[in-house]
């Protein structure tokens, strides 16, 4: 959005939220990097909301008119408030709610100074984050763990993420074949069941796509090395890990014989072209023999001693 479409955003937004809330521009790191925004905040609440002009703007593009952007964030807003007040109170609540998001490190430097974080492997970092109650069920609602919620529940650092690295662990991952998933996305875009291509014509099952249930944040599949091995089993061969985005890894086959510089262009090409910063993982692929995961084409480098730790998980197909 230009400036005059942000200022009559604040300006919508605050007659329909009243006057008991305040709309303030504000300034955030992000993943991905710093985003302007609004802090909207209700009277005598200890928390605000932050909310992205940005993010609205393809409604504008689209003919929803300003007044009628301003409603439906307010009812955003009013939806997140509740959510802000089932936050965690105790420290067994925040423990319970911790989990690991992966990010790649150079993006994020800024919030990498703030929030309680580990290094994982080559460019990429984990962070600590924390779910809380979503009003409906088929929401996600989480919040970037920082040094300030460490004297608030009175944690270290190591304690955050080892308890982050075991919720992450005890998550339901699934691993589909990438072919499966492309059938999936061109049934969900309307495409009749009669003119999907027939990909299936060779049996060999080569590339998969490893997630979580909820399909966000399922990357952190990385620091689980459990997961790992019963993955390698399953396959009965070594393996490349691709970073496809924050919410997915892709892994290949070893035997399928691509070249390691032709797996790391094509990480490049698509981060390039369709990953956004906030979901920019890394530009390193990655390579497991069963045993350790390491840079593929660099000296091998392990993951981190506070991911070892990690000793349970849930594989499903």
């Amino acid at each position: 959005m230009n400036k005059e479409q942000i200022d009559e955003l604040q300006k919508e937004l605050q007659n329909n939220l009243g006057s008991r809330w305040k709309v303030e521009p504000t300034s955030q790191v992000k993943v991905g990097g710093v985003k302007f925004g609004f802090s909207c905040s209700f009277e005598g609440d200890n928390a605000s909301t932050i909310i992205y002009p940005n993010d609205y703007k393809h409604m504008l593009d689209e003919g929803t008119s300003m007044s009628e952007v301003a409603e439906y964030i307010a009812q955003d807003l009013t939806r997140e408030r509740r959510v802000l007040l089932t936050s965690p109170q105790t420290k067994e609540d925040f423990k319970e709610g911790l989990f690991v998001q992966l990010i790649n490190t150079p993006v994020n430097s800024a919030l990498l100074e703030t929030a309680v974080h580990d290094s994982v492997i080559g460019d990429i970092s984990a962070i600590a984050r924390c779910k809380v109650h979503a009003p409906s069920d088929d929401e996600i609602v989480s919040f970037i763990v920082t040094k300030d919620n460490m004297s608030l529940f009175q944690m270290t650092q190591s304690e955050i993420m080892a308890q982050a690295y075991k919720n992450t662990a005890n998550q339901s991952f699934t691993m589909q074949d990438m072919r499966d998933l492309i059938l999936e996305g061109l049934t969900q875009a309307g495409v009749p069941k009669d003119m999907l291509p027939d990909i299936r014509k060779d049996e060999r099952k080569e590339m998969y796509v490893i997630t979580n249930e909820d399909r966000v944040n399922g990357a952190n599949a990385m620091v689980c090395p459990q997961l790992f091995q019963d993955i390698f089993k399953e396959l009965g061969e070594p393996f490349y890990v691709l970073p496809s985005s924050t919410h997915e890894l892709i892994v290949v086959k070893e035997s399928i014989g691509m070249p390691p510089e032709d797996l790391k262009q094509m990480v490049h090409d698509v981060n390039m072209r369709e990953c956004s910063a906030d979901e920019l993982l890394s530009f390193d692929i990655f390579h497991y023999d069963g045993k350790k995961l390491s840079i593929a084409m660099e000296d091998t480098e392990t993951i981190s001693e506070a991911i070892e730790k990690t000793k349970s998980h849930k594989l499903t197909h």
